[in-house]
């Protein structure tokens, strides 16, 4: 429950920091560097149980996913899982964590598939599948 309660934090405070909305901003704090930027759009989408926000800010494309009940690591663990990231139809990534960046996008339509998968191979949960479209610079 301990390990939950933070990881929930973790998450909530990622989000307010990744999605604010303000003028460009620099705050430093000791050992903490936070940089807000805005962003073009930001687009929800909610599953029968998990969320994915996205933001496309120049090339780079935002997402922030939250999966109720299921773990996500970096490193293939028992009972653990990772975000599958296909961008038209090709894999892009195998992500571990929640909060990720897709960086130097080419212009263009792109349909991005984010799909949780356990490291059994098993699909957890349903896919969100997106369509973004990215300004040429």
């Amino acid at each position: 429950m301990h390990k939950l309660w933070i990881c929930t934090c973790s998450i909530l405070m990622v989000v307010v920091l990744f999605f604010q909305q303000t003028g460009e901003a620099v705050e430093e704090n000791e050992s903490l560097h936070v940089k807000t930027i805005p962003v073009q759009s930001e687009t929800k989408q909610k599953m029968e149980d998990w969320t994915l926000q996205y933001k496309i800010k120049n090339q780079d494309l935002f997402v922030e996913c939250i999966v109720p009940e299921f773990s996500l690591s970096k490193k293939e663990k028992e009972g653990h899982g990772y975000l599958l990231v296909k961008m038209n139809g090709e894999t892009a990534a195998h992500m571990g964590q929640a909060a990720f960046v897709m960086k130097n996008l080419p212009a263009g339509k792109h349909t991005i598939k984010v799909q949780p998968v356990s490291y059994d191979g098993n699909t957890k949960k349903d896919a969100v599948t997106f369509e973004v479209e990215v300004p040429s610079s």
